[in-house]
């Protein structure tokens, strides 16, 4: 029996032009190369879209602060979720773990405090590159004095709450020296919230003015970052107005908790991904 490849082929079948198929391999081209290389550059673009959420993630994660945001923004959550499903117990239990964690590592804040303080943060904060004060960066400092007197207080209403110590015996003692009787008539948290509202208004300014500042200088990523800190300035600010005025409705509390913290990351996020241009010196 003959075999196939010993079949001559005939004229015609000699003349039949190669199939794109056929060339693929030789020539690098027809459907097989083109969807190797769709492919190829399909995995690429996944690769890079997870190398570039968990570069965010542990940004996230390495940052108390932000981490604390991002529960916070996750509590909120799931408490609007629980008043839109009907499942408050549930939602409510969830959330109070998250906001357990987040007071946890709200108390870290005071170190970063210490750290401004105590490592120049205040004359790189008030100066500008070449080491010039300027008066229209007070604001960040001010700011500052604000937020550590709210973290300060964070960490007294953590400490009371695990036992730790007794703020009602405290404020007691307190209210017993004359001038300061009113300490009693005043809640630690009510504190919190007014001086971290009052931070969050400094540091609103400050990023308008560093938005002024931007406006001549060929940079759209640092202006980009500082409506973002604006954006987040504002919503905190907006959060706290109406928690001071009394408001309890989750259908006003969930929401404005979420877009308090989310921007908060968003700015954070912003900065990691883009922190060459917005670290970048103005050129001379």
């Amino acid at each position: 029996m003959t075999s196939a490849a010993a079949i001559p082929l005939t004229e015609a079948q000699s003349a039949r032009p190669p199939l794109a198929c056929d060339n693929a391999n030789r020539t690098g081209h027809g459907f097989g190369h083109t969807f190797k290389v769709k492919v190829s550059a399909a995995a690429t673009k996944v690769k890079e879209a997870v190398g570039t959420v968990f570069k965010g993630l542990a940004g996230v994660i390495s940052e108390p602060c932000e981490l604390g945001r991002m529960l916070r923004f996750i509590g909120y959550g799931l408490l609007g979720l629980g008043h839109a499903t009907g499942q408050p117990n549930f939602m409510n239990t969830l959330q109070d773990r998250t906001g357990h964690a987040d007071g946890i590592l709200d108390s870290t804040y005071i170190l970063g405090d210490f750290s401004y303080w105590l490592g120049g943060g205040v004359r790189k904060d008030v100066t500008d590159e070449d080491g010039k004060f300027r008066g229209d960066k007070i604001c960040s400092p001010l700011g500052r004095v604000a937020f550590t007197v709210g973290n300060i207080g964070g960490v007294g209403l953590l400490l009371d709450s695990v036992g730790l110590i007794n703020l009602g015996k405290w404020a007691e003692s307190i209210g017993k020296i004359p001038f300061l009787g009113f300490i009693t008539k005043v809640s630690l948290v009510t504190v919190v919230r007014a001086a971290v509202g009052i931070a969050y208004t400094f540091f609103a300014v400050d990023s308008i003015m560093k938005m002024i500042d931007l406006k001549n200088e060929n940079s759209d990523k640092k202006r980009i970052h500082a409506g973002f800190k604006l954006l987040h300035c504002i919503a905190e600010v907006a959060f706290k107005i109406v928690v001071l005025a009394g408001g309890t409705a989750i259908s006003t509390i969930a929401p404005l908790g979420m877009l308090a913290a989310g921007t908060g990351v968003l700015s954070y996020l912003y900065h990691i991904y883009n922190k060459e241009a917005i670290m970048k010196k103005k050129a001379a």
